[in-house]
């Protein structure tokens, strides 16, 4: 008898169910999602069309590149939509390009209307040049597959209670144990399980709690005596993260920039209405 060979998924969900209890443990899995996480390839140097960080998008134009208070947003990142085959809601072809607006000496962060941006080009054209210029100072990226796994703050915990050392287990799990199954993990992360202080950030901003900057409004939402938070609570499972990654290098430091966006405008590709949020340790 040949016996079928376990999934990486199938694993995962074995060590789920050996570190957590029971029901918490059938939470998790029945909620274990994809993930596509990148990893700098130092070995190489990108080429049209490949996933990078840094430089200029490839085969957009200088007048398609956007602008802040009359300055150009800095390309985060640019990904080839090939990457993205595992992550259903998502475009797997073309180009996704992720830009923000970025000063010598930070003092806050660039939060407001205009400071980001998300570009999508569907196809990608076979006869555009690229400059020789364009990849100065970028890395090419490779993406690799994975899974994550919801945190003990998840709306998917609504109404069950979180035990410490389940608290512990999830974070252990999180933070090396799917890793050592999945394997080599990455800086850069898109879709599966986000972090859940910017799903309520992202929740807020898709109600229309901001100010007149773009920026959330959090003195209106603590105005609102409850009625924002239970407004967002009712969204939260509705996003699915774009994109994440450590700002240290543009002069954050220890922090995080969390790119979101609601599910339906996802699958209808509108990406001017994707969101961002920020978080500092």
């Amino acid at each position: 008898m040949f016996w079928k060979k376990k999934s990486v998924e199938d694993k995962i969900k074995a060590k789920v169910s050996s570190v957590l209890s029971k029901k918490t443990a059938a939470l998790i899995n029945d909620h274990i999602l994809a993930r596509v996480e990148y990893n700098v390839d130092e070995k190489s140097t990108p080429t049209p069309g490949d996933s990078k960080a840094g430089g200029l998008p490839h085969f957009l134009s200088d007048t398609l590149i956007p602008q802040y208070q009359e300055r150009p947003l800095k390309l985060l990142m640019q990904i080839n939509c090939k990457d993205l085959v595992s992550l259903e809601n998502f475009p797997h072809e073309g180009m996704l390009y992720f830009f923000l607006d970025i000063v010598e000496s930070p003092d806050s962060f660039p939060e407001k209307t205009g400071q980001f941006k998300v570009l999508y080009l569907p196809t990608i054209p076979a006869d555009v040049q690229t400059p020789n210029h364009a990849d100065e100072g970028a890395y090419k990226y490779t993406p690799i597959e994975t899974y994550s796994i919801h945190e003990s703050q998840s709306y998917i915990f609504e109404g069950a209670e979180v035990s410490d050392e389940d608290f512990y287990g999830m974070m252990d799990l999180n933070y090396g144990l799917i890793e050592e199954i999945v394997g080599k993990s990455g800086s850069i992360k898109v879709g599966g399980a986000p972090d859940m202080r910017a799903v309520w950030s992202w929740a807020y901003q898709y109600l229309g709690y901001v100010d007149a900057s773009g920026a959330t409004d959090w003195v209106r939402i603590e105005a609102s005596h409850g009625q924002a938070k239970n407004e967002a609570k009712q969204i939260l499972k509705d996003f699915e993260l774009l994109y994440t990654v450590i700002l240290d290098d543009y002069g954050h430091i220890d922090s995080w920039i969390f790119i979101g966006i609601h599910k339906d405008d996802l699958k209808q590709r509108r990406f001017e209405n994707a969101f961002a949020s920020f978080d500092a340790t």
